[in-house]
């Protein structure tokens, strides 16, 4: 009987409480369905958008896993990864600068004038806040919901149904995990805007909601020219028993970042 609760207690340590949220895309041109899964714990988050998964992990040092499932093979970015592309654009401004040092005045002057153009356009071409009108109460998916029209520069970009955390039966403690990527990402944010590119980087968009929206949205409609174009919908959200194994990159081969060297190999990113 000993024996038996031990065995026991071992095979269920590795299972960890979550959530498991079921979603999906549809091209509302095509009504093309592209399912989508989401997976998180209070350590882990995973996006499975069927050919590609993307997943935030935090135990062991956080980093962001991209599975590419069609080319069986990953991509991480840790901090080792942040220290080489970190290194890499310091070379590439100290390569520009030596250049430009050896170049003639007017030149010199062409090209400064030429960089801070592109950064210029970049900034005119960054995205616009987007405010949002309540539209009253609502369902979609089987939620209750409040309706929202969203607008930038007054023209309609979407139409939002949020639902309260409590009636998706989610907590606080269901988005540690989404804190923490936030976290992560803006901390990836500025480490980029420290270099000579900085510039092209906004932290913009890191948060976790939209301003302006009571809630998580259940079912979003987006909008271009006027037209609908695609609808995002949350089908169900259930508790879930999440082990290793859900965050396994499997037989994948861990790949190169681009410019960044790897070493090549197999295994879970846990």
């Amino acid at each position: 009987m000993k024996n038996t609760l031990v065995a026991l207690l071992v095979m269920i340590a590795p299972v960890f409480a979550g959530k498991r949220i079921t979603a999906e895309t549809v091209d509302l041109a095509t009504n093309k369905v592209t399912p989508r899964a989401i997976l998180l714990d209070a350590d882990r988050l995973k996006v499975d958008n069927g050919d590609t998964v993307v997943m935030f992990l935090s135990k062991g040092g956080a980093r962001v896993v991209m599975l590419d499932k069609v080319r069986n093979t990953y991509r991480v970015m840790d901090q080792a990864t942040m220290d080489a592309l970190g290194a890499q654009m310091a070379g590439m401004s100290s390569q520009m600068e030596a250049a430009m040092k050896n170049m003639p005045p007017a030149a010199r002057a062409q090209m400064e004038a030429a960089l801070k153009g592109k950064l210029g356009q970049t900034q005119v071409a960054s995205p616009v806040g987007t405010t949002y009108t309540a539209k009253g109460a609502g369902t979609a998916n089987g939620f209750k919901c409040t309706n929202y029209d969203g607008a930038q520069n007054g023209t309609k970009i979407s139409e939002i149904c949020a639902a309260s955390m409590g009636d998706l039966k989610l907590g606080p403690a269901d988005f540690a995990v989404m804190e923490k990527m936030r976290e992560y990402l803006a901390g990836m944010m500025k480490a980029l805007q420290s270099g000579p590119l900085g510039g092209l980087v906004s932290t913009s968009g890191t948060g976790l909601t939209e301003q302006g929206i009571n809630g998580l949205p259940v079912q979003t409609v987006h909008f271009v020219n006027g037209k609908a174009t695609t609808r995002d919908s949350v089908k169900s959200v259930a508790e879930a028993s999440l082990t290793d194994a859900d965050f396994s990159t499997g037989t994948a081969t861990l790949a190169e970042m681009p410019g960044i060297g790897a070493a090549k190999g197999k295994g879970r990113a846990k």
